[in-house]
């Protein structure tokens, strides 16, 4: 167990530092998007020149990037939070259940964004790559799902057996 806690301690800092680094991406795609600056990470990647783009295209692709940031904060907020309780040594618990499936939809919605910027800017060259990125996401997002239903299935099939004193299936 301890090296369980151990390893969710770092995992969780990791996690955290993402989050700091997807707080600061958000202005960085601000410049890259509106002055042509290429920092080096966005959540939208334009592989095409965007300087004779319209400010409203270049307004949506923003907007979108703040969207998807927002997001992908939330997630990180969560699987923080999940982490948090592997830490105390509580592994298969309602809580973590619900953890999981929160990250699955997040994960779910994401694919949806990416899939919706991907049809609006359909001149973008990176529209194949938008899609593989929606069908991966996509079935991580439902795995995510899956998990959280079997840690909870498990978990009441567990009291069931704690309370009865034989297991019985629903």
């Amino acid at each position: 167990m301890k090296k369980i806690q151990k390893a969710s301690k770092i995992i969780r800092i990791i996690l955290q530092i993402c989050f700091v680094l997807i707080i600061l991406a958000i202005p960085f795609s601000f410049f890259d998007i509106f002055y042509e600056q290429k920092p080096g990470f966005l959540f939208i990647e334009l592989d095409i020149n965007t300087y004779y783009w319209s400010l409203t295209a270049k307004s949506i692709i923003f907007a979108g990037n703040i969207i998807l940031g927002i997001l992908a904060m939330y997630g990180l907020y969560i699987s923080i939070k999940l982490f948090r309780c592997f830490e105390q040594g509580l592994l298969f618990t309602k809580e973590n259940a619900k953890y999981l499936k929160t990250i699955g939809l997040i994960t779910l919605a994401g694919a949806v964004l990416e899939i919706i910027a991907a049809i609006i800017f359909v001149s973008n060259p990176a529209f194949d790559h938008n899609i593989n990125i929606f069908i991966n996401d996509t079935i991580f997002g439902l795995f995510f799902i899956f998990v959280s239903w079997l840690i909870d299935e498990g978990r009441k099939q567990k009291e069931t057996v704690d309370n009865s004193g034989d297991l019985q299936t629903a």
